[in-house]
């Protein structure tokens, strides 16, 4: 992941926010290898369970979304993306996953959008996604 990190980002997460964000229990990270040997990383996402005060409340916030350049325009972002859609909604105690993003970010955004994601924030930088109905559509698509 660290190696990702780096061949994406001008300030990439450290190996120890990487290693904080694996141990973290209220953490879901999901990783995307490729079909081939030795074995590659393609991809990974990273959020984190959110709890509410009343059930069914609870939030998926998307802390990264990170898909080697190499490996980009293949579906493994969108791959990742819809794993945690549908792990949120199986799960059931989930409200909604809320993400930010520069709105210049235009393949990030495109990627959101087409999962059901909707902007929510007064700064333009928040997206959000609610589960029920809403998550329907993205079921399967990838």
């Amino acid at each position: 992941m660290a190696w990702i990190e780096r061949a994406s980002y001008a300030s990439p997460w450290s190996i120890h926010s990487i290693r904080e964000e694996l141990y973290t229990p209220r953490s879901t990270v999901l990783v995307a290898v490729l079909d081939r040997l030795p074995m590659t990383v393609a991809g990974y996402l990273c959020s984190r369970t959110i709890p509410a005060q009343e059930p069914g409340l609870s939030l998926f916030h998307l802390l990264k979304l990170t898909v080697h350049p190499g490996c980009r325009r293949r579906g493994v972002g969108s791959a990742l993306l819809a794993s945690l859609i549908e792990e949120a909604w199986r799960d059931g105690r989930i409200h909604s996953i809320v993400l930010d993003v520069a709105r210049d970010n235009h393949a990030a955004v495109k990627l959101y959008l087409k999962h059901g994601f909707r902007w929510a924030g007064a700064d333009g930088k928040v997206m959000t996604l609610l589960t029920g109905t809403s998550f329907l559509p993205t079921m399967g698509k990838g």
